[in-house]
């Protein structure tokens, strides 16, 4: 629920918790797109040993 006598500046954090905050949300950044990164290109790379063994072609999916 809004309160209409409250302003911006009232309901803003201070200093030190927004400055806390960027530093976790950079940390997490930090850690976080390296992750996804990796996991992207993990699993977008065919196994070329499964491939040869289901005698699939490597640079397209089988097809029936």
């Amino acid at each position: 629920m809004l309160v209409p006598s409250l302003t911006v500046q009232e309901a803003a954090a201070t200093s030190p918790v927004l400055a806390g905050a960027l530093i976790v949300f950079g940390i997490g950044a930090l850690l976080l797109i390296p992750s996804l990164v990796w996991l992207y290109v993990f699993f977008q790379r065919r196994d070329p040993q499964a491939a040869v063994a289901s005698g699939t072609p490597e640079d397209g999916p089988a097809t029936l």
